[in-house]
C-alpha cells in the first residue's frame, strides 16, 4: 500500500466532504489517510458512519479511528451537543493528527476547520496551527505542515465550492442529535439549510422536508 502523502481530518460533515475532495482534487498523484476521532457526542456514531463513508467516495482506503469517549463530553445540565472548551478539543485533536502524521511521516496535514467569515475565529484558529506545530517542533526536527483551506469561507461559499465539484451532500452528517436522519431542527441542522438557501441550492435533505 503506498505511503499517505496527506492525512485529512475529517467528522463526517459538510466541511471535512469539501475539504478532503478539494484537497484530493489535484493534478499531481495524492495518497491519503483520513482520521476521525470518535468521542461521546450525542451524534458520534452517525458522523463516524458518514465518515467512513466519505473516505470511501474519495478512495480513500487507509481510514483511523480514534477513541476518545471523554474527549467532548458535557457539563451536567447541559443539553445534548453543547460542548465544552472547544478551542482546547480543537487543539487536542489537531496535536492527535500532529502526532499520526510524524509517526507515519506524512509531511501534511489537512484541517477542514471553517471560519464563516468571521475575523477573530479566523485568528483564532491560525493560532491554534501555530502553536500545535510549536509544540512539535520541541520534540521533532521536521513537523508536518497544516493547511486550513476552508478556513476563511463562509457558509454560503462552503456550498458554493461543494457545488462546484458536484459533491453527494447525502455523505455529510450535521444534525447534532442522535439517531439514523438528521432532525432538521436544531441549531447545525438550520445552519445547514440557511447555507444551501443562501448558495441557491437544494440540500437533498430538504427536497421532500419543507424546514421552517
Amino acid at each position: 500500500m503506498d505511503r499517505p502523502t496527506i492525512l485529512i481530518l475529517t467528522g463526517g460533515g459538510l466541511r471535512s466532504l469539501v475539504a478532503a475532495s478539494t484537497a484530493l482534487a489535484v493534478p499531481e498523484r495524492t495518497t491519503a489517510l483520513m482520521m476521525h476521532v470518535h468521542d461521546d457526542h450525542p451524534a458520534a456514531n452517525p458522523r463516524l458512519a458518514m465518515a467512513k463513508r466519505q473516505a470511501g467516495y474519495c478512495g480513500i482506503k487507509q481510514f483511523v479511528t480514534l477513541e476518545l469517549p471523554r474527549l467532548k463530553g458535557r457539563r451536567p445540565g447541559n443539553p445534548p451537543g453543547q460542548t465544552v472548551g472547544e478551542p482546547l478539543v480543537r487543539v487536542h485533536v489537531l496535536m492527535l493528527a500532529m502526532v499520526q502524521a510524524i509517526e507515519l511521516e506524512i509531511p501534511r496535514i489537512v484541517w477542514p476547520v471553517q471560519s464563516n467569515g468571521d475575523e477573530e475565529t479566523i485568528a483564532l484558529l491560525t493560532e491554534q496551527v501555530v502553536l500545535a506545530q510549536h509544540l512539535a517542533q520541541t520534540e521533532y526536527d521536521q513537523v508536518p505542515a497544516v493547511d486550513t483551506p476552508l478556513l476563511e469561507l463562509t457558509d454560503q461559499q462552503l456550498i458554493e465550492l461543494g457545488g462546484q465539484l458536484d459533491l453527494p451532500w447525502k455523505l455529510a452528517w450535521t444534525c447534532l442529535m442522535p439517531g439514523d436522519e438528521h432532525c432538521r431542527a436544531c441549531a447545525a441542522c438550520r445552519r445547514r439549510h440557511r447555507a444551501f438557501e443562501a448558495a441557491g441550492m437544494v440540500d437533498p435533505l430538504d427536497k421532500h422536508t419543507h424546514v421552517h
